[in-house]
């Protein structure tokens, strides 16, 4: 009776450390990815959805991404591109899509086209153990040099889901 009861009291115990560590996990997630300049390591923007990464506005094709992430159990982010599910894995600061040389950021240049950019905090180094909560963003990335106006260059200028006339902020 006395090792049933053990064994019960064992198999709580498991439990509860597993829900723990669970629970612990989803506390961990991905609160911004910040679009930099690698060859400055000056940050452009926010990458958020629907965002458009023009090369010839901002002068280069050597950007990169950082993510910025919470939850003391954060060890890890795994970037995933498009169709590959890790990407990209990272295990120290910053948390760049290819990563950095001490501190410097790794240039990376995505194709023109449409792309999604899944960024997943994990409890463990190396993109293991347990996930928490992903961050997922799609953008377009352009190289135009465009004489249109901003009103009528058919692309969200301000990042803020409106294109040309329909965007009350276009002025021009």
């Amino acid at each position: 009776m006395k090792r049933t009861l053990l064994k019960g009291v064992f198999a709580f115990l498991a439990i509860t450390i597993s829900l723990l560590a669970t629970v612990s996990a989803l506390n961990m997630q991905i609160t911004n990815l910040t679009l930099y300049n690698a060859d400055t390591d000056k940050p452009i923007a926010n990458l958020t959805n629907n965002y458009v990464i023009n090369y010839a506005a901002i002068g280069t094709k050597n950007i990169s991404v950082v993510a910025i992430g919470i939850g003391a159990d954060l060890k890890s982010v795994v970037f995933s591109y498009d169709s590959t599910s890790r990407y990209q894995i990272e295990s120290t600061k910053p948390y760049a899509i290819k990563g950095d040389n001490k501190g410097n950021l790794n240039p990376w240049t995505p194709t023109l086209g449409n792309h999604t950019l899944t960024v997943t905090p994990y409890n463990k180094t190396g993109g293991t153990g347990t996930a928490g909560i992903p961050r997922i963003v799609t953008f377009t990335v352009v190289d135009t040099t465009s004489t249109l106006k901003q009103c009528a260059d058919g692309i969200d200028n301000d990042s803020d889901g409106l294109i040309d006339l329909a965007d009350p902020g276009c002025t021009d």
